[in-house]
């Protein structure tokens, strides 16, 4: 199967010398019988090698791989100091995706860790937790509520859970919020204010990996910085037009507001 994917003799013996040779090619032989494209068989070919080096496959034979450690190992990889920074998620949730086919195809996929909660069932006891033991109001509880749903569905796969989700993924997600030219830095900081209350309640109760919040990181709000920093010409003509007339005080006050306006 290798042999019709790579012509290169020295592209040829890497993927022959790499770890579990024989699963590789099993699983590319599958996937030729689906009528998958042979670009698409090539880039899984590589893929393949680079799961099996990434997530020590040969070293562990046997062994089922959890969910969590492939998205770990994958935002390890896109990381790492020899490939360029990624401009989208892609490169990750493809390998991801890629890696979950062949160790189930394996028979190596660790089954997902039986939580209590599901989405709705985490949204409910956070906003009860925020409703007894902070006391907020309706409004800000349906604030918070509404951006934990959003960080759920964003970052949970299918068939995942919270406790899957690294501290790689809220730092990459906040940044992707933080770039994003639609949101003033006031929202952002919302935001994160939202998402460490809600990481901290899943925290305390272990339903996601420890330190997650430390991730997160809001910008800086400055006092009085919604405050706009000068009036508009309007405002100024409107202004000005009440110092309008001959009077000495009307004189003077015409003449500081004209030099303030310049």
């Amino acid at each position: 199967m290798l042999e019709k994917l790579f012509e290169r003799p020295h592209a040829l013996a890497r993927h022959r010398d790499g770890p579990l040779y024989k699963e590789r090619r099993r699983y590319l032989s599958h996937l030729a019988r689906q009528q998958v494209p042979l670009e698409t068989l090539r880039s899984t070919a590589r893929d393949l090698l680079t799961i099996a080096e990434c997530l020590r496959l040969a070293s562990r034979p046997g062994e089922a791989i959890t969910s969590a450690e492939v998205e770990e190992q994958a935002a390890l990889w896109v990381r790492r100091p020899s490939r360029p920074e990624p401009k989208t998620d892609y490169p990750r949730a493809r390998l991801v995706m890629r890696a979950i086919r062949w160790l189930r195809f394996m028979g190596r996929l660790a089954p997902p860790p039986v939580h209590p909660e599901s989405h709705q069932a985490l949204i409910t006891a956070f906003a009860r937790h925020l409703q007894r033991e902070k006391g907020l109001s309706s409004h800000s509880i349906t604030c918070r509520c509404r951006d934990a749903r959003e960080f759920l569905d964003r970052l949970i796969a299918p068939g995942s859970s919270l406790h899957a989700v690294t501290r790689v993924q809220v730092e990459d997600f906040l940044v992707q919020k933080m770039t994003q030219a639609t949101y003033a830095r006031s929202s952002i900081h919302t935001y994160a204010t939202s998402l460490r209350s809600f990481l901290g309640f899943a925290q305390r109760r272990g339903w996601c990996r420890s330190g997650l919040t430390e991730a997160i990181r809001a910008p800086r709000i400055f006092a009085e910085e919604t405050l706009p920093t000068w009036p508009s010409w309007e405002d100024v003509r409107r202004l000005l037009a009440t110092t309008e007339g001959s009077q000495p005080i009307n004189v003077r006050d015409r003449a500081m507001l004209m030099l303030l306006a310049v």
